[in-house]
């Protein structure tokens, strides 16, 4: 139980969960996506839910970008397997496809899942490019002018969806002009937009503080603008070095000033390298890096090893020092807003730079960087792993196993024995999609995804899924066709069976019902449901498809009991 996973507010799984996007072979990437799975759901079912509830849903914002015909498949199938029932995890997939594919996805298929998004949810970005790209559909028949004019009206619509109360989590996104103009070129309205309500100002006088001019900033400057005296060579370095760090716990005016102190320890630092050689430059970095505090000024190791890079050309000895210090700033800068160690996916460029510098001296460095992490506290290593993923991401090593893939591979063997247990993922079923992916593939799914909105409970959210669906089978029909054939193999109930059957009836032009929904529907036709029969069978005889003779079954105890009953009521009668 010591060795398992911690039960509140143990971040640890997000080390591999985040920088699977780190690994940029897709194939390689969806079968490590598809070894997170159980663990994004054994750490819910392992902890009180603090800082840890929200892995499932990254999983599938993250499945959004890495395999999005699986995201939106697999999403959709969460839909049509819990009918009249939201659902967190394909509400994250649908906004995260239309972030990550709105300039490279079929725009129209697109624009139907847009539709059909949360309520809640707005991006006038996203909503600007889909638009944008649908301009050239226009014109291309009456039918379809329509359907665009009627897509553009609910999208621009979306933005007064606003709650009549005041929520502080609610959207904040309006309408610009250029959104406003690419609605009217496609048919939609001319409209004023409503600015968002303003947050509420913090009441509180305890709270309310007034912030007055700063009375020592003229002196801070002038002050910070002189260079003060400093001693030459390694002595100087660390007297700067410690001066810059002091100035966080003083409220004089600073001594340095921090480009003055970056240049007069960087050439402090070269003359070192140059008289005394690489190891005697090398050690002083490692004497400053001492001076200055982890959690702060260490950007300052980045400009210096950037400064000394310009003078690495055809001195082997000053790139290696180049190098240590980029990666001392690679290992010492603080990612994820602070909270973990290695610079990570922000700085990565820093790493690349030292490894082209001097390929040795920087994975030394960096190796014993993660020995050092290793042996500290034991939040000390938190961000390491995902900083060496990022790190060989962008530049693998030159020696065996140096490689995003491999690392990621390590710390998932380590991850996965402290989450021990059977993983609840209910109907969640991965299968990653072989590569390369096929657009048609990613369209259908998305449109599939998109019309399986109709499963959700809200009236707003079906009638948007039957707009959606208008909208598809006018523009895109054989997509909308194959995600209906797809659909209607689920388990629908009466009512929503009805509505889109209705809307095929309504929108599918004599003779051009596909084979495969031609399928579903003939099934349909035998339907124990009179209304869908009856719609079924409709359709089919106005696409001149045979209309099956609908089964012959037993009849229930009470309709034999009531014809009986009748009989004799009449034989009664009758006597």
């Amino acid at each position: 139980m010591l060795a398992s996973y911690g039960g509140h507010k143990d971040p640890t799984l997000s080390e591999i969960v985040a920088s699977i996007e780190d690994i940029e072979d897709p194939k390689e990437a969806r079968a490590r996506l598809a070894k997170l799975v159980d663990l994004v759901y054994l750490v819910r079912q392992h902890t009180d839910g603090r800082d840890t509830s929200h892995y499932v849903t990254q999983w599938w914002e993250i499945a959004a970008s890495v395999d999005p015909i699986a995201a939106a498949r697999d999403a959709a199938d969460l839909y049509l397997d819990t009918i009249g029932f939201e659902d967190a995890r394909a509400e994250a997939a649908q906004t995260h496809l239309l972030q990550n594919h709105s300039a490279t996805a079929d725009p129209a298929t697109l624009a139907a899942l847009r539709l059909t998004t949360s309520i809640a949810w707005r991006s006038p970005m996203v909503d600007l490019k889909i638009l944008s790209r649908l301009a050239t559909e226009r014109g291309a028949s009456q039918p379809v002018d329509t359907m665009l004019s009627v897509l553009a009206n609910n999208i621009a619509a979306s933005y007064d969806n606003q709650p009549m109360q005041y929520s502080s989590n609610q959207s904040k996104e309006v309408v610009d002009q250029a959104l406003v103009q690419v609605v009217t070129n496609l048919g939609g309205p001319e409209f004023d937009p409503r600015a968002a309500r303003p947050d509420r100002e913090n009441q509180s006088s305890f709270l309310r503080t007034e912030k007055g001019p700063d009375a020592h900033a003229l002196l801070k400057r002038l002050i910070a603008a002189q260079r003060p005296e400093a001693p030459q060579g390694r002595a100087g370095a660390i007297s700067i070095a410690h001066a810059i760090d002091k100035e966080r716990y003083q409220d004089e005016p600073a001594t340095w000033d921090i480009n003055a102190a970056i240049i007069a320890i960087g050439f402090r630092i070269l003359e070192t390298t140059l008289s005394e050689g690489h190891h005697a430059g090398i050690a002083l970095i490692d004497d400053v890096a001492r001076e200055i505090s982890t959690f702060s000024r260490n950007d300052i190791f980045a400009s210096l090893g950037q400064g000394l890079a310009v003078y690495a050309d055809g001195d082997p000895g000053v790139a290696k020092v180049a190098s240590y210090c980029l990666v001392t700033a690679y290992q010492r800068i603080r990612g994820g807003g602070g909270w973990r160690q290695f610079a990570g996916r922000e700085r990565r460029a820093l790493w690349e730079q030292a490894h082209k510098l001097a390929p040795g001296t920087a994975e030394r460095a960096l190796a014993a960087a993660v020995t050092s992490r290793v042996a500290a506290a034991s939040y000390g290593s938190y961000g390491s792993s995902q900083g060496l993923i990022t790190a060989f991401a962008a530049q693998p090593t030159s020696s065996l196993g140096g490689t995003a893939a491999n690392c990621w591979d390590a710390a998932f063997d380590v991850i996965s024995n402290r989450l021990p247990g059977t993983a609840e993922t209910g109907t969640h079923v991965y299968h990653p999609t072989p590569v390369p992916d096929s657009a048609d593939d990613l369209d259908v799914a998305v449109a599939t995804l998109a019309l399986a909105t109709i499963c959700q409970a809200a009236r707003e959210q079906i009638r948007l899924a039957l707009v959606a669906t208008e909208f598809l089978l006018t523009v895109r029909p054989k997509a909308a066709q194959s995600a209906l054939s797809y659909i209607f193999r689920k388990d629908l109930d009466a009512g929503r069976s009805t509505w889109l059957l209705e809307t095929v009836r309504v929108n599918v032009p004599s003779g051009e019902l596909g084979d495969d929904l031609a399928t579903e529907i003939t099934r349909l036709a035998s339907s124990d449901h009179l209304s869908v029969r009856a719609l079924a069978g409709q359709i089919l005889a106005t696409h001149k498809r045979p209309v099956p003779e609908p089964p012959a079954t037993a009849p229930s105890l009470c309709v034999i009991s009531a014809f009986h009953s009748l009989v004799r009521e009449h034989e009664e009668e009758a006597e």
